[in-house]
């Protein structure tokens, strides 16, 4: 969701030649970046305390990783 809002103002900052959207854009993903870590994943860490760990080793926080064809998640 983060992700695509910035993609979004970044998108709008090209399409209109905007330096002030543009550094809307860097704030929103600073503003996203430090709540993600700040807020977010220390509540989720309390929250799921056994399993999140292991979602973590697992997912990435902001680009996904590409899969191998034919390879099953628990063949991993």
């Amino acid at each position: 969701m983060y992700i695509g809002a910035g993609i979004m103002v970044f998108g709008a900052a090209l399409f209109y030649q905007s330096l002030a959207l543009f550094s809307y854009g860097i704030a929103l993903s600073l503003m996203a970046y430090l709540f993600v870590v700040g807020y977010e994943e220390p509540t989720l860490r309390n929250t799921f305390r056994h399993g999140y760990p292991d979602y973590c080793r697992e997912v990435r926080r902001w680009v996904g990783r590409r899969q191998k064809r034919g390879v099953e998640r628990s063949e991993r």
